[in-house]
């Protein structure tokens, strides 16, 4: 599922980053569905993108994760913080390699939006 015209909440995006977040804190779907009062047949739904929790389930879900729901929802661009740079490559979905470019055109950018500002 890709953005819905007229709105900014992505699926798909929501599905990836909860799935993340469960696998980086190395928690399982049982244990989420047991701290939301959930089953675990729905935080299987959530993560493959098949539904979406309710508004106090993901306010539960930000506290779990301590998270934002701007980060949750991607409503901000935003990355968990002190992620490492494995997490940081499945996150961002790119090898090792292509993290190190991305790394030189932000240093690249900052050294000649500096130069701008004087």
């Amino acid at each position: 599922m890709s953005k819905k015209k007229g709105t900014d909440f992505d699926s798909k995006g929501f599905s990836k980053r909860l799935k993340f977040l469960r696998h980086e804190r190395k928690y399982s779907q049982k244990l989420v569905a047991q701290l939301t009062n959930v089953s675990r047949q729905s935080v299987n739904a959530w993560e493959n993108g098949n539904a979406t929790p309710t508004y106090d389930t993901l306010v539960k879900l930000c506290d779990i994760y301590n998270v934002s729901s701007d980060y949750l929802l991607d409503t901000q661009c935003a990355i968990p913080p002190k992620s490492t740079t494995r997490e940081l490559c499945e996150y961002l979905d790119v090898n090792l390699m292509e993290l190190m470019k991305i790394r030189q055109f932000i240093r690249e950018f900052k050294t000649i939006a500096r130069e701008k500002e004087v």
